[in-house]
């Protein structure tokens, strides 16, 4: 749809996390004999990419003296409260704040989507506190079907079990296997999970309501039942770059660990160990070994209850 007008000036926000063949289009339309051409690009440097070799690589340094680069932080901006700049600080590791706070660019879309995660650091042996609510997160997937248990200690979230189904996995049956374990659970059930959840069930035994209306059918009469459906989007490396955060700060503080009791979360420690990135920074879902799914329930925990919270316990 770039293709065919006669522009003179342009600008593109968030070019380094478009495909190259954007700016090459707009370049190429920029023609228009009405006085100097001119193109502006605004964004985040998130990758040592293609922004990057077009702005300080030496392949493309031919033609400087109509070129001009302004890098600002964050911090310049008057216009935000304290409180933004305190927010993001205490959500983001070393190599976010340098990208999102300092304007510089850093190779976020590691390879490994959970470049924060250390299991000598988040995984320990925690306990099941039957006076705490249960946060139970689901993603839908069928084999295998995940599911992640957590509470939260103040600012600090404890993994404290895993539901994998490796076959034939349904929401009623992850539903029995979490009763089997908590039915008598009393402090609060808070349910939240994969947003397509929310459309039909057909696979379902029980007429093919929504999975998150099948949830709340076994276990809508636990004390202090709730439903938390996250937005229609999560975005991927957004809340993938705010898991990290929670892993790691930018100040060293870890605020999100896994139990190794029992083995109870040996597949989420599998999954924050392998599952990587591909090279636009989103995550890799082609993988011979099911993993992702977890995970990925976590980050619709984290995006629903944890953003945009600022530290306010100790790791």
């Amino acid at each position: 749809s770039l293709k065919g007008p006669n522009i003179s000036h342009d600008r593109i926000d968030e070019p380094f996390i478009q495909s190259r063949a954007v700016y090459d289009q707009v370049i190429a339309r920029l023609r228009l004999k009405i006085g100097p051409l001119g193109l502006i690009l605004t964004g985040t440097p998130e990758s040592l990419n293609w922004g990057y070799d077009l702005l300080f690589g030496a392949a493309e340094n031919g033609n400087k003296k109509n070129h001009f680069i302004i890098q600002a932080a964050t911090t310049e901006n008057s216009h935000l409260p304290p409180e933004y700049i305190e927010t993001l600080r205490a959500n983001y590791d070393e190599r976010m704040i340098a990208a999102y706070l300092n304007g510089q660019f850093v190779q976020l879309d590691n390879k490994q989507a959970y470049y924060q995660f250390d299991s000598t650091i988040h995984c320990k042996p925690l306990e099941y506190d039957p006076g705490l609510p249960l946060y139970f997160t689901l993603d839908f997937n069928v084999e295998p079907f995940c599911a992640c248990i957590i509470q939260q200690h103040g600012d600090i979230d404890h993994i404290i079990d895993e539901i994998h189904i490796a076959k034939n996995g349904t929401t009623e049956r992850a539903c029995a296997e979490f009763l089997n374990h908590y039915k008598g659970h009393k402090a609060g059930v808070i349910v939240t999970g994969d947003p397509s959840g929310t459309a039909r069930n057909v696979q379902s035994t029980i007429g093919g309501y929504n999975n998150f209306k099948i949830v709340q059918d076994h276990l809508g009469l636990l004390p202090g039942f709730q439903l938390k459906i996250p937005p229609q989007q999560v975005p991927i490396i957004n809340s993938l770059n705010l898991t990290n955060g929670r892993l790691t700060d930018s100040a060293g503080r870890h605020r999100l660990f896994m139990n190794t009791s029992a083995a109870k979360c040996r597949y989420t420690i599998q999954d924050f160990e392998r599952v990587l990135r591909e090279n636009d920074g989103k995550i890799d879902k082609k993988t011979d070994e099911n993993l992702t799914h977890l995970t990925d329930s976590i980050r619709y925990y984290r995006y629903t209850f944890r953003r945009g919270q600022a530290f306010s316990g100790a790791s």
